[in-house]
């Protein structure tokens, strides 16, 4: 590495050089300059250093990634050039004249693909003089994801210590109502003047009565191990059963169904649970669409996985819900228990899988991710390597 001192020797007697010191001397920098470009290029922080004006010195590959950059740096390219969301590059500019500190600052970025960063701002110091700024931005979307998926899985854990007994015990004097209903109506069939007010009065409570064991059947299914019973299923015909089945429903809506699928692999699925995620999130569709509906159901195989989407084009979740959709009751709706996702949720990671969503510009997506290589014996997922034995 060039140290500084050897640079300023040879400012001194840079007349007295002949052509091939100088020669040397500029391949020197010029290989030292590489040495720094790839060192940079090479962080997983972005780096953007510019000067008091705003004027860019000097970005890194990882800045291009993170802002999607897609103009050449030029002489006198500004920041506003390369930072398109205008109140990040307000905030940084606020930060620098007010002379604030500005240290991993969190914030979510939506650009064509939605990332949370954290953002750094430091002094760009020249001979001693403060004479611009260097940020530094990091891509920490898996560390959010990751987060949230350990609150979430705190909020299993809690729900299951606190609802397990309360469901149990709830159900038990349910059934004894709903058995002593049933010998209410045999005794009173025997009246042939009986009324149709009490008729009526006890089909409201058997109503009832079914509606709170639902509810506590959700509640337990949340709760409890479900002991999955996976098999390999062909998922084309697993899917085009589904469609079948919830069609009638959908058209009853209007809404439009549409199959975005060809040769599919065989999936190790519990059919029964699997298709119970899947109705819980096609339901939430319907509720979320107005008019002209349509849901896609769209499957396709990525590396060692299959992808499953429900894509609907109803109004979307809000911004600020959408860190809690998955969360043990949390609802928006007037009815329901908000245990749906949780049940997706729950489901979904029984069969070892991952689902994501997005919602923005009118259209929502529900993305399932599961493997496709497992031992059938206890079903560990497998890389295709072998031990030899």
């Amino acid at each position: 590495m060039i140290k500084s001192n050897f640079l300023a020797s040879i400012q001194k007697i840079i007349d007295k050089l002949d052509t091939n010191t100088l020669k040397n001397v500029l391949l020197e920098i010029i290989e030292e300059n590489d040495n720094l470009k790839n060192f940079f290029n090479s962080m997983k922080e972005a780096v953007i250093v510019f000067d008091d004006d705003f004027n860019i010195y000097f970005f890194n590959k990882m800045a291009v990634k993170i802002l999607e950059i897609k103009n050449k740096i030029m002489p006198l390219t500004k920041l506003d050039d390369i930072i398109k969301d205008e109140y990040f590059l307000n905030l940084i500019k606020k930060s620098i004249e007010n002379k604030e500190k500005l240290d991993n600052f969190e914030y979510h970025l939506d650009f064509s693909s939605k990332i949370y960063i954290s953002v750094s701002l430091h002094p760009f110091v020249q001979k001693g003089k403060i004479t611009g700024n260097i940020l530094v931005i990091e891509d920490i979307s898996e560390n959010i994801e990751n987060k949230n998926r350990l609150r979430q899985a705190e909020s299993l854990a809690a729900l299951t210590t606190i609802s397990a007994g309360i469901a149990h015990e709830i159900k038990n004097p349910l059934g004894a109502i709903s058995l002593h209903i049933q010998l209410m109506e045999t005794e009173l069939k025997k009246d042939k003047n009986l009324s149709e007010n009490i008729n009526y009065s006890l089909n409201i409570v058997k109503e009832e009565i079914n509606r709170l064991n639902n509810i506590i059947d959700d509640y337990l299914m949340t709760v409890r191990p479900l002991n999955s019973q996976l098999i390999l299923v062909d998922l084309n015909k697993f899917l085009d059963s589904f469609i079948d089945f919830i069609k009638p429903e959908l058209s009853s809506f209007n809404i439009k169904i549409i199959k975005d699928y060809k040769e599919l692999p065989e999936v190790w699925l519990d059919e029964k649970y699997f298709r119970q995620a899947l109705l819980n999130l096609i339901k939430n569709s319907v509720q979320a669409i107005k008019v002209n509906g349509e849901i896609t159901v769209k499957s396709y195989k990525k590396n060692n996985y299959v992808f499953i989407n429900i894509i609907d084009n109803g109004q979307g979740i809000p911004v600020e819900d959408q860190s809690k959709i998955f969360d043990p009751y949390f609802t928006t709706k007037s009815t329901g228990t908000g245990l749906g996702l949780t049940i997706v949720y729950k489901i979904i990671k029984d069969h070892k899988g991952i689902i994501t969503f997005s919602s923005n510009n009118g259209e929502t997506v529900f993305s399932i991710r599961l493997p496709l290589s497992f031992i059938k014996e206890g079903l560990i997922e497998y890389s295709g390597e072998s031990n030899g034995q």
